[in-house]
């Protein structure tokens, strides 16, 4: 049995930098405050977006998404 191995990238930066590592047995996963760069990803891979539940309300840089009990997670396709 093959181990897989989890590439986690984490912010714009950490995104692009898993979205170029080509490892085999491998999955990715993508963690971003932005649907942009989310959606901009070529990987096949899992997106998790983290948004303040008042997005549209605040300015989007109140950065309240890093308070677990202020944010809510859902899943960018």
């Amino acid at each position: 049995m093959a181990n897989e191995i989890l590439i986690i990238g984490v912010g714009s930066a950490g995104i692009n930098a898993a979205d170029k590592m080509n490892l085999p047995n491998s999955k990715k996963l993508f963690v971003d405050t932005s649907t942009r760069i989310l959606e901009e990803m070529y990987s096949e891979s899992n997106k998790v977006l983290l948004q303040c539940k008042d997005f549209e309300k605040c300015s989007g840089f109140c950065h309240c998404y890093s308070i677990p009990s202020f944010s809510e997670q859902g899943t960018v396709k």
